[in-house]
């Protein structure tokens, strides 16, 4: 052991280690640690290097915590200052050091107080049973690994002194900086040694095994290439037995056995020959392995038992949905039709309705009471052709479409196949996916529908196709023309109740965990639920605020509020307290007669509605027309036809024909978020505006619709049920809409027809004599 409490300059080194027995070489940048050396160089003393305990903090910020409490003492051999805050040194590391004190001096200087520790005179028998352990496990190292320079392993091998020789061999074996700080911070040699033992198995162990995986992975090379030509040797045998014990055997026996058309088949074995012969590392294995594998898999005569069974049929239809009458009769007819014909085809269904009326929940009800397999493809915002028809094999990632798709995953050549939301798909510079439509929904081609990754045709006749779509006018014109529209149509409020209590609240308890009847609706209150909390033409908004209503429930239970198992009865009061002031009100459509404001009726995506139509004029203006709304091109036809009507009308409704020059005139739909368009608010239109210029109010408990000529006479128009419900909704006591569209009043319930005035318009003469107040 050296003297005690002696003092060096500290040179920190951050996260390197210097083990004595070493010679190290490194550059100084920094005022600090390059006035430390310099100091100590100029007073030919030797400095004790310390590393940081604290990497996260810089060097020339380390406090003293940060340091730690073993070093190096050295001596500086060589000191070439490069500028003034740079310098190249080497140091020869003589023993460690032991801090017991750091201190820092007044020119900023950090100086050390410490023991010095070295290799000491007298050495055990124990040391040099552990050194000669420790050189026996460095010379298999250096075996296996040839990164040691020869002459450091010959003075490590020379060393007489155990001490010397551990850490020659720490220096030469040891990388990490833990692993060279366990070896520094012992001062007790045998310790130290035992360290070192334990590293260099370590090492020892980790070399081991990366030769070892070095080893499989040239073996897996040559394993490959020797596979190769086995498997060339195997082929080469079976075609001279006339046996195949090669990998495309047991696709050949599933080709076999798929059932799939002869065609098909040949074109299955040429690529399972073809798959025989490609090199294993061929990125082409992959590919025409997949390709096989998907048609192995696809279901060439596999087909489900139809269940023909009227009376189920009904009773599945009357089990999963409420009313729809029409709707459930035909779907019967179809079903009686395939029972006298087996091989039905031609007749494609497409359900047409408002969200939330029950159109993809149908079509699943069908597939039960047939006893189909049951497959939904959502064409919401497909864009490209090759999402029906698949891509080509040859690209990276190519897959089957989702007609091909659809079919694997039934697993039968006969399931219900539902095309989802077939009104809201696109096009772009990738295809038009409603003409690979085509093919799939055409009873003629269908029976040879040829995906782009399969390549081979595929009969899709036997699968019974329907479709849904919220916005008729939405299918393409093509599509359309295939397709057998079925209209499902809004729910009135009798309706919404049953459905309310014998499916959407039995569903609810049964989802949040209570009991079926624990929820008990009093008197009117699901009523003035559905009045104003939902105003839709389904019943998804009503099923989510029943969900909210059992959700507060189940916290009352939960929480203690309400006993297990007791009834919670609703009323009007508690609902208000549960789920907060009511959404929508029948107050919020102004009835009150004004000059130039008309109630509407319009039929869109989403039920029926009632429309505020607005015309202000604007004086000094030049009798430009103004349109705003979100409104499309043929409701701003409308709007143009009206102003002309409206001028053609001028002198019997007492209006001065100077006013349509000497104002503007602008016509606003509110709702400006919402697209807007048809023929049918033309009537509506030319009452606004003859009632704008004669100013003359108009009835505001009146709602009216029609399409309109330039004569004047009122037309046809569609979706009048939606269009009625929707006053009705309103509480609008009178409706007037086209003499021809009295007969489209057989579909609007009789509950609904007691309680509204109908006024049939044939000109609109007839309407303006009905609206406007005198």
């Amino acid at each position: 052991m050296g003297e005690k409490n002696k003092k060096y300059n500290v040179f920190i080194v951050g996260a390197a280690v210097i083990l004595p027995e070493s010679v190290c070489a490194m550059d100084i940048e920094g005022g600090v640690a390059l006035s430390a050396v310099t100091e100590a160089v100029s007073k030919g003393e030797n400095i004790v290097v310390i590393s940081q305990s604290n990497l996260s903090v810089a060097m020339e910020k380390a406090q003293f915590s940060d340091l730690h409490k073993v070093g190096t003492l050295c001596s500086v051999k060589n000191f070439i200052q490069d500028g003034k805050f740079r310098a190249k040194l080497t140091l020869s590391a003589i023993c460690r050091v032991a801090v017991s004190k750091f201190e820092m001096s007044s020119e900023g200087i950090l100086r050390a107080s410490v023991t010095e520790h070295g290799i000491g005179a007298e050495v055990s028998e124990e040391s040099r049973s552990l050194i000669n352990q420790a050189k026996r496990i460095f010379r298999e190292i250096t075996k296996v690994e040839g990164r040691f320079q020869p002459s450091a392993v010959t003075q490590a091998g020379l060393s007489t002194h155990p001490a010397i020789t551990c850490d020659l061999i720490a220096n030469i074996v040891l990388n990490k900086m833990e692993d060279r700080l366990q070896v520094l911070s012992c001062l007790v040699l045998e310790k130290r040694i035992e360290i070192l033992n334990s590293l260099l198995n370590r090492e020892l162990e980790i070399i081991g095994i990366q030769k070892t995986i070095s080893g499989k992975v040239k073996q897996g090379f040559d394993k490959h290439q020797r596979d190769f030509f086995l498997r060339e040797q195997m082929r080469v045998i079976g075609e001279e037995l006339g046996e195949d014990a090669s990998e495309a055997a047991e696709l050949l026996k599933k080709i076999d056995n798929s059932g799939m058309p002869q065609e098909v088949a040949e074109k299955a074995r040429k690529e399972a020959k073809r798959l025989e012969r490609l090199n294993p590392m061929s990125p082409e294995l992959s590919i025409t392995r997949n390709y096989l594998e998907n048609l192995v898999e696809l279901p060439w005569t596999a087909e489900t038992c139809d269940e023909v069974d009227l009376k189920k049929a009904r009773e599945v239809l009357d089990a999963d949905h409420y009313g729809m009458k029409d709707v459930k009769d035909r779907i019967i007819e179809h079903i009686a039709v395939m029972q006298l014909n087996k091989k039905l085809s031609g007749q494609i269904l497409c359900f047409v309705g408002p969200p939330g009326v029950g159109k993809t929940s149908i079509a699943e009800s069908i597939a039960r009471s047939l006893g189909r397999k049951f497959v939904r493809v959502s064409l919401g915002g497909v864009k490209d052709e090759s999402e029906i028809r698949g891509h080509r094999k040859t690209y990276i990632g190519a897959m089957p479409g989702k007609v091909i798709a659809g079919m694997k995953k039934a697993g039968s050549v006969n399931p219900v196949f539902l095309f989802d939301e077939i009104d809201k798909m696109s096009n772009d510079h990738k295809g038009d996916p409603a003409s690979a439509m085509l093919e799939v929904l055409d009873p003629v081609q269908n029976k040879c529908f040829v995906d782009h990754y399969m390549e081979v045709p595929y009969d899709l006749s036997r699968v019974l196709f329907i479709c849904t779509a919220n916005d008729e006018s939405g299918i393409p014109w093509a599509l359309a023309d295939r397709l057998e529209v079925i209209n499902l149509s809004s729910y009135m409020l009798v309706e919404k109740i049953r459905i309310a209590k014998e499916f959407l609240l039995p569903k609810a308890e049964k989802e949040h965990g209570l009991l079926k009847g624990q929820i008990v609706f009093m008197n009117d209150a699901l009523t003035f639920l559905i009045e104003n909390y939902t105003r839709e033409a389904g019943v998804r908004e009503l099923s989510r605020v029943i969900s909210g209503l059992c959700r507060k429930i189940a916290l009352g239970v939960v929480s203690g509020e309400i006993k297990a198992g007791e009834k919670a009865e609703i009323t009007s009061s508690e609902i208000l307290n549960l789920l907060g002031k009511e959404k929508y009100s029948k107050d919020d459509l102004d009835k009150k007669s004004a000059v130039g404001i008309v109630n509407g009726l319009s039929y869109t995506s989403v039920g029926g509605d009632v429309l505020k139509l607005e015309v202000v004029l604007t004086p000094g203006g030049k009798g430009e027309l103004k349109l705003t709304g979100n409104l499309g091109n043929v409701m701003k036809e409308s709007a143009q036809l009206a102003l002309s009507i409206t001028k053609s009308l001028a002198a019997d409704y007492g209006i001065d024909v100077s006013a349509f020059r000497k104002n503007d005139i602008h016509i606003h739909v509110p709702g400006g978020a919402v697209p807007k368009d048809g023929p049918s608010a033309g009537v509506a239109l030319t009452v606004a505006l003859v009632s704008a210029f004669s100013g003359r109010s108009v009835r505001g408990d009146y709602a009216l619709t029609g399409e309109i000529t330039l004569s004047g006479k009122v037309l046809e128009i569609g979706g009048v049920r939606e269009k009625v419900l929707s006053a009705y909704r309103y509480g609008i006591a009178n409706v007037i809409m086209p003499v021809q569209n009295e007969k489209s009043l057989e579909k609007v319930p009789v509950e609904v027809k007691d309680k509204l005035n109908f006024v049939f318009a044939n000109n609109i003469r007839d309407v303006l004599g009905s609206m406007l107040i005198r």
